[in-house]
């Protein structure tokens, strides 16, 4: 029984980690819709064909970001930072052939970019729908 158990443990192991091993290589670049890097920035890859977990990786004060030794196939990948909406997009990864790097930009979050157009023109200048309410008060 302690056999079995143990088989079965060892695939389920075996089969999390299928997306290791490989090749293949991908890097990027993560950016403000403004062009600005941004630092931080988590990338999550996650193996299509299993279903199963990848590698986390964080982007640096340049924004770059780079893993090699996947598996080729299907990908997905999602970029996620702070005040910024989730990009999630889908790769196929090639082991033979150097794969292009991956330039993504983020939009600020809903919230953000509402707050960026509740501005208002007071005496040429624009200033905040707050400050505007603050200045009538």
């Amino acid at each position: 029984m302690a056999a079995v158990a143990g088989s079965l443990l060892l695939a389920s192991v075996a089969s999390a980690q299928e997306w290791r091993g490989g090749t293949a290589r991908v890097e990027g670049n993560v950016k403000s819709e403004k062009g600005d890097p941004i630092e931080g920035a988590k990338v999550s890859l996650r193996w299509g064909r299993s279903g199963h977990g990848g590698p986390d990786l964080k982007t640096d004060k340049k924004g770059h970001w780079a893993i090699l030794g996947l598996a080729g196939g299907p990908w997905n990948v999602d970029f996620e930072a702070p005040g910024y909406q989730t990009k999630k997009i889908s790769l196929s990864l090639s082991e033979t052939t150097r794969n292009p790097n991956v330039e993504i930009l983020l939009e600020p979050e809903v919230t953000q970019a509402i707050q960026a157009r509740e501005e208002i023109l007071v005496g040429g200048k624009k200033i905040s729908k707050e400050a505007a309410a603050a200045l009538e008060a």
